[in-house]
């Protein structure tokens, strides 16, 4: 789980963050599959602090590094396309080696 502190409960920035959650959350789930058991993204306003979570659930002995690096990758997706008035536009999703996705793309006939 990663976990990050955010501001308080109708301050600025927590609408904002409420709705990155949910972009987040639904990317998240899409990568569902293989080792990975479950994803999501959620953020928790609350009146005195508000935190951010991540949480990513693999098998036991699966490692984390490439979901890792997917969730930064949708992280800054999100912080260059989106935050920052840029248009949102269909990329290339990176997928951890190993998984089903990757397998058949690297088998597939040209």
């Amino acid at each position: 789980m990663l976990m990050w502190p955010t501001p308080p409960y109708l301050e600025e920035d927590d609408a904002t963050l409420d709705v990155v959650a949910k972009l987040l959350d639904r990317r998240l789930e899409s990568m569902i599959g293989g080792p990975l058991l479950s994803a999501g993204a959620h953020q928790a306003s609350h009146h005195l602090a508000s935190e951010f979570n991540i949480a990513l659930s693999l098998e036991a002995g699966a490692d984390p590094r490439p979901y890792l690096a997917m969730v930064d990758h949708y992280l800054t997706q999100l912080q260059t396309n989106t935050l920052r008035g840029g248009r949102c536009r269909p990329t290339a999703t990176p997928r951890p080696t190993g998984s089903p996705a990757a397998t058949r793309a690297a088998t597939a006939a040209p």
